[in-house]
């Protein structure tokens, strides 16, 4: 019965989000986000700080910092908040946004060959004329032997706007393999192909994609520091020509 309720929960959840696309405000991306991966150990709490750093084409550079703080109430269910300060080219740092993430975990290791999740994010910026920002959609992973791979596809859109867009998709990978203990070698890549339902040119779009370094320190039986950094560089006109992140996480 418990089974039941939390399945039913989940459906009930993807079918209000789903619903509520129609005309909406394009999100951009931020040079210092990550990819998102499943949470599923009861009682751990997370500190993360990611920094991300971008030289868009014709511009000066751009950077951005997050802190946040996460916790899994159950092995089903993480959820987060976290605070963005941005840097434009020629601007000072300066606070831009907070966010209240949760992710659902529908199907496990072990049931199908694939993790299955919802993720969710509301998201508040400094600049309320821009609406509250609204993301969500399925978080993928398969795992096999020392190989992990990971796919989130976000629709993201604003609410509360008076001018509205068409909702965008976007979308997180990464793959990676086991190096040495502790350390793992692989690929990220990030992009946003605009309107979900009527993607422009490819020029247009914008993809990064390049090479990955992960790191894993145990300091105990829930406690450890991990650690994650790319360098990424824009396949299209419209993307950076190159984006460097870095994110570090803290569990407990």
């Amino acid at each position: 019965m418990r089974s039941f309720t939390y399945r039913r929960f989940c459906i009930d959840t993807a079918i209000l989000v789903l619903s509520s696309i129609g005309t909406v405000t394009p999100v951009q991306a931020s040079p210092a986000d990550y990819v998102f991966i499943p949470y599923a150990d009861a009682g751990v709490r997370y500190i993360d700080y990611a920094l991300g750093t971008e030289k868009p084409r014709g511009t000066g550079s751009e950077q951005a910092h997050y802190l946040a703080l996460g916790w899994n109430p159950t092995s089903r269910w993480f959820t987060q908040v976290y605070a963005e300060w941005y840097k434009e080219a020629n601007e000072g740092l300066g606070y831009s946004a907070s966010s209240w993430i949760n992710h659902f975990q529908i199907i496990n290791a072990g049931e199908y060959p694939l993790d299955v999740g919802l993720y969710l994010k509301l998201e508040h910026p400094r600049d309320h004329e821009g609406g509250y920002e609204m993301t969500w959609g399925p978080t993928i992973q398969w795992e096999v032997a020392n190989l992990q791979a990971n796919l989130n596809l976000f629709f993201s859109k604003s609410i509360h706007v008076d001018v509205a867009s068409p909702t965008s998709l976007s979308y997180q990978w990464q793959i990676k393999g086991l190096w040495q203990k502790g350390i793992e070698l692989g690929a990220q890549g990030f992009g946003t192909v605009g309107s979900w339902q009527h993607w422009p040119g490819m020029n247009q779009q914008e993809h990064n994609i390049g090479p990955a370094i992960f790191g894993h320190w145990s300091m105990g039986k829930e406690t450890a520091i991990k650690l994650d950094a790319a360098f990424l560089f824009g396949t299209t006109s419209n993307s950076p020509r190159h984006t460097f992140r870095l994110h570090a996480q803290y569990q407990f």
